[in-house]
């Protein structure tokens, strides 16, 4: 070998390095998309790591973005969204170094989808309408920016505008996914025909083949041509997920069409499937055993489809054909409800879970609190209540006749305070206006998504330092925001913008005069709006570090009941919360929102506050006196505790007064 052949050697080899390092990037990248593909999150993220790191050695940063991207979505589908942030934004980085505007505009999009996930919907749509820009800029026509808009503004119920962004999206090219979106996105506008067409112009496949079925089944009440497309779905599945699937859209059109023995069948090949769908299949059986009058069975195996459900870790599917998780418990509590329930097993069922027992709350309960807590199905009302000490069910037909509601319940001199868990349309009930004298003449009220609440073990009694903020207030309504803060002892802070939120960890009183939307239809929807292009959802409130937040207000709310934005905030941590269940002009609300914070101040438990606001009102001997104006404020969560006292700044004053004299006068001598 020459002197000169021997220099390029060092060359060569770090060629042949490069290509390895390739090599072994391309090999880890394909293993990364099949189990993305598969489900397999856990093998994606490491294949996709380790394929960034070989392209990432072999100087090949456009490979690297797309298995760095790849983390990404695993990690998103795995419900690491902050890894997932991560990930995407480096891979973006990586784009926008190559100059890949069209790699820049997948990882805006990717980016804006993490967003959407976690319900922060204004965020989402920023990241959205950046990669439009960047799509327009370039003169790129890129299909995902415009169907990622319109999946956003259909999840916002803005289904004109979502219809727009989607038919842009299929301008730039057909395909079976988005034909059946929009024909999804038809059902929903309450056009089954313009549904049936898309899904149709589709391509045949499983899935497209189960929405046709499910729109001629719930749409069109044609059960034999929903039957008809639910078999051919069934001879093109080609897995087991498919073809469990299959079966039990099979089994439940054949039970609707009342051929029991045939829905049986296909209900036991579910099962037979082994997968996460298995209480769905059971359910079918247990409905089926009922019809042909085998109670015994059928309560056997609706409790065996609970065993299933508690033990599920992932959140369930949604469909508007097959059963909610909901219909097991309500199946089974129909049918023990034929006997004489026993309360505690009747509370386990009512409360949906195994960990809630009824001596745990009971312990939880102050002596004179009373627990009410309701189911309602299938025509039947029960009527459970409890004490610190003992338990009852009352049980009878439902009529609708809202009156009957506390027929029956123990409400005599012993009960000082009710706690109520109402079940389904009933939580846009007050309570508080039933009965003669009505039930806020005699207790105090509150409210609880589910008896659970009360297990929460937190010491609320120490007091709140002088200089430490006792309310953190939003919104714009200044004599409200006013009232209240001459109501209460402690220092209250007023602020206007979303962002503000970030600081109010560990401030035990928060108070939103922000119009609110409360969303019956989908929950998540739901928000609080701060300005026209700043709004807080759902997702978002949940995410609030609120663990040491007493009581949340929302003195605002706007349209129906306010129970989703409620449920978000003692989600998130919160003891209590006050809502309202319709629109109280802003004259009126301020006046009572005054009454009541000026009652906590007092040192009055939340729900006497809010029984005493109330009483006021209807005792005033005006207009204010009208139910309208006053029945709307409810507490959800745990009302029998006054909020955390304000320590006087004089307790710091004058011991350190004191001492100050003291070592004068020792100095003096």
């Amino acid at each position: 070998m020459t002197i000169r052949s021997r220099s390029w050697l060092p060359l060569l080899l770090a060629m042949a390095a490069l290509a390895s390092a390739a090599d072994t990037g391309v090999a880890a990248l394909e293993a990364a998309q099949s189990a993305l593909a598969a489900g397999d999150y856990s093998r994606a993220i490491q294949q996709a790591e380790s394929a960034a790191a070989a392209f990432h050695a072999a100087h090949d940063p456009a490979r690297e973005s797309l298995a760095t991207n790849v983390a990404g979505s695993a990690y998103l589908y795995r419900g690491e969204y902050d890894l997932a942030l991560e990930r995407y934004r480096h891979a973006m980085t990586l784009d926008r170094q190559q100059h890949d505007v069209e790699g820049e505009i997948t990882r805006l999009c990717n980016i804006g989808s993490v967003y959407f996930f976690r319900g922060r919907y204004m965020e989402a749509l920023a990241q959205y309408e950046q990669a439009l820009r960047r799509a327009r800029e370039s003169g790129t026509r890129n299909q995902l920016v415009f169907t990622n808009l319109a999946r956003l503004y259909e999840q916002l119920g803005d289904d004109r505008k979502a219809l727009d962004y989607y038919q842009q999206a299929l301008a730039l090219g057909r395909s079976a996914q988005l034909l059946s979106s929009i024909g999804t996105l038809y059902r929903h506008m309450g056009d089954p025909d313009k549904a049936l067409q898309s899904y149709r112009a589709a391509n045949a496949d499983i899935h497209v083949l189960q929405n046709i079925g499910v729109t001629q089944a719930v749409d069109l009440h044609d059960l034999d041509a929903a039957l008809a497309s639910f078999s051919e779905a069934l001879h093109l599945a080609a897995n087991k997920p498919e073809i469990v699937k299959a079966h039990l859209y099979r089994g439940e059109a054949l039970f609707r069409m009342k051929s029991w023995t045939a829905a049986a069948d296909d209900f036991r090949e579910a099962f037979a499937g082994g997968t996460a769908e298995q209480w769905t299949a059971l359910y079918g059986l247990g409905r089926v055993q009922r019809q042909q009058g085998h109670m015994a069975e059928a309560a056997q195996t609706f409790s065996q489809a609970i065993d299933m459900i508690e033990g599920l870790r992932s959140a369930p599917t949604t469909s508007d054909f097959l059963p909610a998780q909901r219909d097991v418990y309500d199946a089974a509590i129909a049918l023990e409800l034929k006997g004489t329930p026993d309360p505690q097993h009747l509370f386990t069922r009512i409360e949906r879970t195994r960990s809630r027992l009824l001596p745990e709350v009971q312990a939880k309960l102050a002596p004179g609190s009373l627990l009410v807590e309701y189911w309602i199905g299938e025509g039947q009302l029960a009527i459970l209540w409890t004490n610190n000490k003992q338990a009852g069910v009352v049980t009878r037909e439902w009529t609708g006749d809202k009156t009957t509601l506390v027929q029956g319940v123990p409400l005599d001199a012993s009960v000082k305070q009710l706690l109520i868990v109402p079940d389904g349309p009933r939580t846009s009930i007050p309570f508080e206006t039933l009965g003669n004298p009505l039930l806020i003449e005699r207790f105090p009220i509150s409210y609880l998504p589910s008896a659970a609440l009360l297990l929460r073990d937190q010491d609320w009694s120490t007091p709140l330092l002088p200089w430490r903020p006792q309310l953190a207030a939003f919104g714009a309504k200044a004599g409200e925001l006013k009232a209240i803060g001459q109501s209460l002892p402690g220092r209250v802070t007023i602020n206007d913008r979303k962002s503000q939120l970030l600081d109010v960890e560990g401030v035990p009183l928060l108070h939103f005069a922000a119009s609110a939307v409360a969303d019956s239809k989908d929950p998540n929807r739901s928000h609080i709006m701060f300005s026209s292009v700043d709004y807080l959802f759902r997702g978002e409130i949940q995410d609030l570090p609120l663990s040491r937040t007493d009581l949340v207000t929302l003195s605002a709310c706007d349209t129906g009941p306010g129970t989703a934005l409620s449920s978000a905030f003692l989600a998130a941590g919160a003891r209590s919360t006050v809502t309202t269940l319709w629109r109280v002009p802003d004259g009126p609300a301020a006046d009572f929102m005054g009454r009541f914070y000026s009652h906590l101040a007092k040192g009055e438990s939340k729900s006497a506050a809010l029984r005493n606001a109330k009483l006021s009102f209807l005792h005033s001997g005006t207009t204010l006196a009208n139910p309208r104006y006053w029945a709307a404020f409810v507490l959800y969560g745990n009302g029998q505790a006054p909020i955390r006292p304000v320590l006087s700044w004089l307790w710091l004053v004058v011991p350190a007064s004191v001492a100050a004299a003291a070592i004068v006068l020792k100095n003096r001598r």
